[in-house]
């Protein structure tokens, strides 16, 4: 086994793509499902005449809908975790359809 350490989203895609083939992945649900558009590398100092209530989303990559996706070099068996607060089985089989080729989703 090996670790490999990532900030965001982006960088475990890149990571897990770069890792492909494998036998089995197994993702417990989304990193994160959104990102700050407007990325700063350095704290964001408060200051007059900013609207600090406008914070611009961008929506992170879905990661198993990817693996599970990957043309040539698809895990032979994708299992999924979701993290929901309602309906649970409904949204389960819906994300479960929506990744297309997800072979076992909770």
């Amino acid at each position: 086994m090996r670790v490999l350490k990532v900030e965001t989203a982006d960088e475990m895609l890149a990571h897990c793509m770069e890792s492909l083939p494998v036998d089995i992945a197994v993702c417990a649900a989304a990193v994160a499902d959104w990102k700050v558009a407007n990325k700063s590398d350095q704290k964001i100092k408060k200051q007059k005449n900013i609207n600090y209530e406008t914070l611009s989303l961008s929506q992170n990559p879905d990661i198993l809908k990817t693996l599970s996706n990957a043309d040539n070099n698809r895990p032979d068996l994708v299992i999924g975790f979701a993290a929901e607060t309602e309906d649970i089985l409904h949204n389960g089989i819906r994300k479960q359809k929506k990744k297309l080729r997800l072979d076992l989703g909770k």
